[in-house]
């Protein structure tokens, strides 16, 4: 650009200092030789003019060059600044019974980092995964850390700690304080189980605290992050299983299910007679209602279907039992009471001192006042249950094996066609 300024700067001088011919024609006494052009007075001054405003319009581009030379570099490095953050991009499947993962990144290191600290938070429905009976979490982009040339091994390694919802990762050298190879890159991936009750807009994965180390142990501390949503697929997946010992399950779908598949009955308990909870038959099952499942010969299926964000609650409630779609904890109250198999067969049993942690999908049961004494609801033996409940008997109470008791006890019994747990 410089070396175009004075070129014209040049031949502006030279066009200046030209001889010119007169109007009359003729040379001048200085022109002994051909001069190599001439221009008459007429053109002189518009040419003067012409280089003039060429000079003062490269004068200004060479002005805004100098300002785009110094403002180029800040503006790049402000853009470039060194930052950790999650990869978007990745579409979660709720309910997938496969591991589904995420990535933490670094950009732009201002630092030669051997070390660092990440610590995140997962959100209600998604939950660390295991592998190997340890947390699921590991180095997938291995060229960002330096490796052992005698057996090529990372000298770098990771360490997980989860309290509660927030995930603990620490980076240290296992050999040496081993520099990172690269200033940008994947550090570490992380494997996450997807609850089937999330609905699209629920996956949102925040950084906490980020600690990077150099190799004098010194570096930056970062506590402010722009949290990560993640988009989820509409379909959601849940799967139903019933050990043949048990028989016995709670459950509560994100979506409706109908029908209801052979071998698998599905219960409601909202009504007592006297002393007896009533267990009803459903028809189909409702998206994001508590149900008790019977399985006399053990049930193991997968459910698919279009999550009902409309019906979505996190605990819900219908009759005597109570859902969660996440998990929680259900405390010591006289009225709950929780499905175990303790030996004895699958009962619900009175929560005791310490507080119960319901998983996502299961449901527990709060008994009315009237019943809040008994230790237990036993279902007894479910020996031709289906048999029982397909009878025309209407009166009296029955035990399972179809015979009249005018004094039941703690267990399941038929009234009108409905079986009935105390």
């Amino acid at each position: 650009m410089g070396y175009t300024y004075l070129y014209i700067f040049a031949w502006k001088s030279v066009v200046t200092s030209l001889p010119f011919c007169c109007e009359e024609g003729g040379h001048t006494e200085a022109q002994k030789f051909p001069p190599r052009f001439t221009v008459s007075k007429k053109l002189k001054q518009p040419i003067i003019m012409f280089l003039n405003n060429i000079t003062k319009t490269f004068r200004q581009v060479l002005l805004l060059c100098s300002f785009l030379t110094c403002a180029l570099p800040l503006m790049a490095q402000e853009e470039g600044a060194e930052r950790v953050y999650i990869k978007e991009g990745t579409m979660f499947s709720p309910g997938r019974n496969e591991t589904q993962y995420f990535t933490v990144w670094i950009e732009n290191a201002a630092d030669a980092y051997v070390a660092y600290q990440v610590a995140l938070t997962l959100p209600d429905g998604v939950t660390l995964a295991t592998y190997d009976n340890a947390p699921d979490v590991y180095i997938a982009n291995k060229e960002m850390y330096p490796k052992d040339n005698r057996n090529g091994n990372l000298y770098h390694g990771l360490t997980t700690k989860v309290v509660g919802k927030q995930v603990n990762i620490i980076c240290t050298a296992m050999s040496g304080n081993r520099e990172f190879l690269n200033r940008s890159g994947e550090l570490f991936s992380v494997g996450v189980n997807v609850s089937p009750y999330l609905k699209n807009g629920d996956v949102v994965i925040s950084l906490k605290e980020v600690k990077l180390s150099n190799s004098k142990g010194t570096g930056p501390t970062y506590t402010e992050f722009t949290s990560t949503p993640f988009e989820t697929e509409s379909e959601s997946s849940v799967t139903l299983n019933i050990s043949a010992t048990n028989q016995y399950s709670t459950c509560m779908f994100p979506f409706d299910v109908n029908p209801i598949p052979e071998g698998l009955t599905i219960y409601s308990c909202d009504a007592t007679d006297g002393e007896l909870l009533i267990l009803e038959a459903q028809s189909e099952i409702k998206a994001f209602t508590p149900y008790i499942a019977y399985a006399p010969n053990g049930f193991n299926e997968t459910f698919t279907g279009l999550l009902n964000e409309a019906a979505h609650q996190e605990i819900a409630t219908a009759g005597f039992l109570t859902g969660t779609a996440y998990g929680t904890e259900v405390d010591n109250s006289a009225a709950n009471y929780v499905l175990q198999n303790q030996g004895e067969g699958p009962m619900f049993y009175k929560v005791g001192k310490t507080p119960f942690h319901i998983p996502g999908g299961k449901c527990w049961l709060s008994v009315p006042a009237t019943l809040q004494g008994m230790p237990r609801f036993h279902f007894g033996n479910t020996t031709g249950i289906e048999n029982i409940l397909n009878t025309t008997t209407t009166d009296g109470i029955y035990d399972l094996h179809g015979r009249r008791t005018d004094a039941p006890k703690s267990g399941i019994y038929i009234i009108g066609n409905k079986k009935v747990a105390r």
